[in-house]
């Protein structure tokens, strides 16, 4: 029968097998101590989670503001006004309003059109871009020095004063009252609308009839040619309307268009229609016309609503008037008195 005995190790297999069993202690003791910070380390991140049903908003950084800038103890209420825009040797005017709003040098109030505040400047957003002024020169001077050295500037206009307001004089007008008259601004009839005499809200008027295959009711006006010289560079439409309710009850407005130079048909701000079924007094204000004929059967301008019939009492036409500081159009009820 063979020996079953273990075999013989020598001392030095011994030592061997010594020096293994103290590494793997030794490696084993590393790996223990890395494992313990490991799961320490997610322990915390565990903890920092949120109970079920509970919303954190992301940690945002601190936001830093300029020590001492001067924007931080801006007054929002001193900012709305007329300003003039210097911009490459280049100058116009635009109006900011209090609901952060503006007007630009065109007259246009686009919903893009915004201007704020913060610590760190004061900006102007455009519909594509946005101009931000760091540098306050003197009170309502803001400017800012571009990367090419050219300086861009803003500068607070004072308030009109009372008689600026005042519009001058129109040049052209025409009334729709028991007796029709003209002087420089002729009715042109369209596309099958129709031209009759009408009566509604207590007065003589004109009501112009949708044609069957338009979706607007539009009343189109020539300017004579002796009030185009010299040339119109803005201009003012005075419009009596009556405000009627639409019949299928949706929302509508008052809109024109004109012969520009950038379009044949530009538009202006509309006005919404509150359907008070009263007469209306509302003012547009025309930027940049050049009233060349150039509409429907020669027309320089026209006026519409998306309803069957379109009431008017008068239009007046005032030439080359100032910037208006309010935003147009404007609408004011008039009275029904001859």
């Amino acid at each position: 029968m063979a020996n079953r005995e273990p075999p013989v190790i020598s001392a030095y297999k011994t030592r061997r097998i010594l020096l293994a069993l103290v590494g793997a202690v030794i490696l084993f003791g590393i790996a223990g101590l890395f494992t313990f910070r490991f799961l320490k380390r997610r322990a915390v991140v565990v903890t920092a989670v949120p109970a079920k049903g509970t919303v954190t908003a992301p940690v945002a950084p601190e936001a830093t503001v300029p020590t001492g800038s001067p924007f931080t103890d801006l007054a929002e209420a001193s900012i709305p006004g007329r300003y003039k825009y210097t911009d490459r040797g280049q100058e116009f005017f635009i109006v900011l309003y209090d609901d952060h709003t503006f007007m630009n040098r065109d007259g246009t109030i686009f919903p893009q059109y915004r201007w704020d505040i913060g610590p760190d400047g004061f900006s102007i957003r455009w519909q594509n871009s946005v101009s931000r002024f760091t540098t306050i020169e003197r009170p309502g001077v803001y400017a800012v020095t571009k990367s090419n050295g050219q300086v861009l500037r803003m500068e607070k206009l004072p308030p009109y004063e009372a008689s600026q307001l005042v519009p001058p004089m129109p040049v052209a007008s025409v009334s729709f009252g028991r007796t029709w008259q003209t002087n420089g601004l002729v009715p042109v009839i369209g596309r099958g609308e129709e031209l009759r005499r009408g009566q509604i809200g207590g007065s003589q008027c004109l009501q112009v009839a949708r044609a069957a295959n338009r979706w607007q009711c539009m009343l189109y006006l020539q300017i004579a040619p002796e009030l185009k010289d010299p040339l119109f560079t803005n201009a003012l439409l005075i419009v009596e309307f009556f405000d009627k309710v639409p019949l299928d009850g949706r929302a509508d407005q008052l809109a024109l268009q004109y012969d520009a130079e950038h379009a044949t048909n530009a538009n202006t701000q509309p006005l919404p229609l509150t359907g008070s079924e009263s007469w209306q007094e509302a003012t547009f204000f025309i930027p940049r016309p050049v009233f060349e004929n150039r509409q429907e059967n020669g027309a320089d301008l026209h006026l519409g609503v998306a309803q069957r019939d379109l009431f008017i009492r008068s239009v007046k036409l005032v030439k080359n008037t100032i910037l208006p500081e309010k935003k147009m159009p404007m609408s004011a009820p008039v009275s029904t008195a001859p």
